[in-house]
């Protein structure tokens, strides 16, 4: 018997506070536009373990990923040199899915399509 699994897709919302625990530090700013960049700013940061506080400020825009962005405490840096990732401006939209082709669709019952998508590692 196949299961039927729920096809989810994830939406996040990143904003700015009002309130910039970084006022009047000396911050080093890091601009991303696409997720590429964004993966590649964290990878970065990891290896290098900054000694002051860094801003990945998140350009507004919708940004779809294929795979898991994964942030850890690490990622946060350390007390003297906090890392923060914020949005810039306005809305700025993480969003998450697994295309399935059409192909694999077939009618269940009363209108319903499922899929077998055991081997799309969802």
């Amino acid at each position: 018997m196949k299961r039927l699994i729920p096809m989810v897709l994830g939406v996040l919302l990143v904003g700015c506070d009002e309130q910039d625990v970084f006022a009047g530090k000396d911050v080093r700013r890091i601009d991303v536009r696409t997720t590429q960049e964004l993966f590649a700013a964290r990878d970065a940061l990891r290896k290098e373990k900054p000694s002051a506080p860094v801003d990945v400020r998140i350009a507004p825009g919708e940004y779809f990923f294929e795979k898991p962005f994964a942030l850890t405490a690490a990622d946060s840096g350390r007390e003297t040199a906090l890392i923060r990732y914020v949005g810039a401006g306005a809305a700025t939209v993480f969003t998450a899915a697994k295309q399935v082709p059409t192909r694999r669709f077939r009618s269940w019952r009363d209108g319903i399509l499922v899929a077998d998508i055991a081997d799309l590692n969802v």
